[in-house]
């Protein structure tokens, strides 16, 4: 699955491209790897990757083998720690659900386990191997930025992002009010975030039955070394 990943991987940040601040790249890695200790898969092989890509779009994905990635545009609609923090949550979430892989065609998994259990991939069909792999990675690549993963998983992934943020001790509601800004803006758009994701509304009602307690003000210590890290990354 590493292997899948990391193609994956580069496949996004052939499209985008990464935003090289090693600042604001190490602030969201340790955000985010503090989550994913609180996570249904704390550790994975290779560990958990968190990288800013240079796009204006306002979106977030996860590649099979934890490759976590967010646009300069979503960080600019993050206003706290806590909103960056709901974001990667969720992007986490579909890393522990193993989402991505769901959106390979079954046919190919089929062939590929079969081939795999033959030995036959060292045997003289590496070229037979190799176009199956790239066709594992086009599915989810394709799912990823232009399909999205529907309704349902989506909703297991902000399930489980709230259940992060409340072991984490960030605030629950911080997911919600990302999405209140993600309504606003979506009138009119249909790409990125928008045309890979339900509608807002519809998640912020199943979120809301999910949140337990108050809502947890930002501290200034996180609000600070929030601006302080991102300042660059999210200038308009």
């Amino acid at each position: 699955m590493y292997h899948l990943g990391r193609a994956v991987a580069a496949n996004i940040l052939g499209k985008y491209g990464a935003y090289e601040d090693e600042q604001a790249n190490r602030y969201v890695n340790e955000v985010g790897h503090a989550l994913a200790e609180f996570s249904q898969a704390p550790q994975v092989f290779s560990g958990y990757h968190f990288q800013i890509l240079d796009s204006d779009h306002i979106n977030a994905f996860a590649a099979p083998g934890a490759f976590v990635f967010a646009t300069r545009g979503m960080l600019r609609l993050c206003a706290t720690e806590d909103e960056l923090a709901s974001v990667l949550a969720h992007e986490i979430a579909h890393v522990q659900r193993r989402h991505a892989l769901k959106s390979v065609k079954k046919s190919r998994w089929v062939t590929f386990a079969a081939v795999i259990g033959s030995g036959a991939a060292g045997s003289g069909q590496s070229a037979k191997f190799g176009r199956m792999f790239e066709g594992m990675v086009r599915d989810i690549a394709k799912t990823m930025i232009n399909k999205g993963y529907g309704r349902e998983l989506e909703k297991e992934a902000d399930t489980d992002a709230v259940a992060i943020l409340r072991a984490t001790g960030y605030d629950q509601a911080a997911i919600i009010s990302v999405l209140e800004k993600m309504k606003k803006k979506r009138k009119g758009r249909k790409l990125g975030f928008f045309k890979t994701h339900p509608k807002p509304k519809v998640r912020i009602k199943s979120i809301r039955a999910l949140i337990t307690g108050s809502p947890r003000p930002t501290s200034s210590t996180r609000q600070a070394r929030f601006d302080a890290a991102l300042v660059s990354a999210r200038a308009g």
